[in-house]
């Protein structure tokens, strides 16, 4: 089919910040943005311009617009970040299509458990509630419980936070409709203890409820042994999961120490392949309507008005996450991945236990050993002539010996290899046995 969309001309650039004007319609910010996967060098794009930037408050009917504009920056792939003065009424918009992105696929678990820090990661998670239930310490999800003490918790942990007064405001607008979440993590010590909140994320649902866009988050460092801010992303994957969303986007990902925890909670990949994985969302979303309206021509029609209208993105659809209490007492089957990390090791302990029979001889082969030894304890001279048949019974007891010796020298032979790349014992034995099925 032909491409949606109007001309994609250079991208405006003034001393190389690029710029995305509000009335840009949503088809043709769509093909600037896989323009810029590919050449954009910063990674940050000014919303309106240098000139004349997009202004960001709570006021009516102004607040409208910016709500508008905030989805279609989420779907087209940004992220975001406001700046202004603590104190100042309004903040700029900033959109954001970093380079590199820590997404997680919510349906990618055998991919995400592929990685073996990401791996050993969800395996402390789930050491770290199971001992926390065993302390008899209860850790609860909420949505949206207390918005405005999730805030005011950003403030006190979160001492670089560049949420201000005014995005604040425009948060408090999107509260009703669902368009923004706090996801908020409780502690609480017995069944008499007070609640503690002990972290909390905020961010936004969009494209069709298929894809959550986490804008900032924060815990409370004197809970750090508790892992707070990992129990709560994969409390919170599972959670989007369920309520049948695709992916969960942290934003950008790079090497400094804030940034740190991300590839353990997500997987890294460059920006167009997560736009990849966007699309494919909408795409996903824009059938499943059509074929529920029984028309084939349901699709994203409003793309030709400009990214300010309220009707150019697709529906956020935030009704679709659970509000209030989510999870009230987290256990492992409530964090993401953990069911198939379980499932994976289950099986990977049987075909280390399959695999350390064929690595034990066989009890005639041990017997025949035996045998070999005893002469050996009288008289040499006859010793090898005994020794000799011995062997010779060993080794040619029939064709299912034989067989097994070649098998087991083919088990050693790929086990030692995986050794020696590194590769755990038990996982190796594993890989090993199933290495030598497959021949």
């Amino acid at each position: 089919g032909q491409q949606q969309g109007g001309k994609v001309q250079r991208a405006d650039t003034i001393e190389g910040l690029s710029s995305l004007s509000p009335q840009t319609s949503f088809l043709d910010g769509q093909a600037k943005v896989a323009r810029w996967a590919e050449s954009l060098v910063d990674e940050s794009v000014m919303f309106g311009s240098p000139m004349s930037p997009f202004e960001v408050h709570g006021a009516e009917p102004w607040v409208q617009t910016v709500l508008a504009s905030m989805s279609s920056l989420l779907s087209l792939g940004f992220g975001y970040v406001t700046q202004g003065a603590d104190d100042a009424p309004t903040s700029k918009l900033i959109a954001l299509l970093d380079r590199d992105r820590a997404t997680l696929p919510l349906d990618a678990e055998d991919e995400f458990l592929g990685d073996r820090r990401r791996r050993d990661r969800l395996k402390d998670v789930c050491r770290v509630v199971r001992a926390a239930r065993k302390k008899g310490q209860k850790l609860s999800l909420t949505v949206n419980t207390d918005f405005k003490g999730s805030l005011a918790a950003l403030r006190e942990h979160h001492g670089d936070n560049w949420v201000g007064p005014s995005l604040e405001a425009v948060w408090g607008k999107m509260l009703p409709e669902q368009r923004v979440c706090a996801f908020e993590l409780w502690s609480k010590d017995g069944p008499n203890g007070p609640p503690k909140l002990i972290a909390a994320d905020f961010g936004h649902p969009h494209t069709h409820g298929r894809a959550y866009y986490v804008a900032t988050r924060f815990f409370d460092r004197e809970f750090r042994n508790l892992q707070p801010g990992f129990i709560l992303a994969f409390a919170e994957a599972e959670c989007l999961k369920r309520a049948g969303f695709s992916l969960w986007d942290l934003g950008g990902a790079d090497k400094s120490p804030m940034m740190q925890y991300k590839p353990q909670v997500a997987i890294e990949m460059d920006r167009s392949d997560f736009l990849r994985r966007l699309r494919e969302c909408e795409r996903i979303a824009v059938a499943a309507v059509a074929s529920a309206a029984e028309s084939s021509t349901v699709a994203s029609s409003n793309g030709h008005l400009p990214l300010s209208d309220p009707g150019a993105a697709p529906t956020p659809s935030g009704n679709k996450i659970p509000t209030g209490i989510v999870f009230e007492d987290i256990g492992e089957d409530e964090l993401w991945g953990a069911v198939t990390l379980r499932e994976q090791e289950a099986q990977t302990l049987q075909e280390w236990k399959a695999a350390k029979k064929i690595q034990k001889p066989a009890k005639a082969d041990r017997k025949v050993a035996k045998r070999t030894v005893a002469p050996a304890q009288t008289t040499h001279a006859a010793a090898a002539p005994a020794t000799s048949a011995a062997a010779s019974e060993g080794t040619s007891g029939g064709p299912g010996n034989a067989t097994k010796d070649l098998a087991r020298q083919q088990f050693m032979t790929i086990f030692q290899q995986l050794l020696a790349e590194g590769v755990p014992q038990q996982d190796a034995a594993a890989r090993a046995l199933r290495a030598l099925a497959s021949q």
